[in-house]
């Protein structure tokens, strides 16, 4: 299940973008050790979410913290499964 989009499709944030971050989150991938935070800003006004793709950051939407979300609650019940297996 996948709704990241296409690397071509996003929008990048540049350093001209006056951003003002409000709040910093870690983001888990598994079997990857980029792109680990982030941000909850302010842009031009608006509140915005911010994630990075191999290090490069973009103005995502909620629907991709949904799908991290959904990623850690099912690593979650398959790691819980793993511990109930050793009892």
């Amino acid at each position: 299940m996948s709704n990241m989009r296409s690397y071509s499709k996003l929008k990048y944030v540049n350093k001209d973008d006056n951003i003002e971050i409000l709040y910093e989150f870690p983001i888990l991938w598994s079997g990857w050790e980029c792109d680990y935070k982030g941000y909850v800003a302010r842009h031009k006004n608006k509140t915005v979410l911010i994630l990075s793709t191999h290090g490069t950051k973009y103005f995502a939407d909620e629907i991709e913290l949904e799908v991290k979300i959904a990623a850690y609650e099912q690593a979650i019940k398959a790691t819980k499964k793993a511990l109930e297996m050793l009892k």
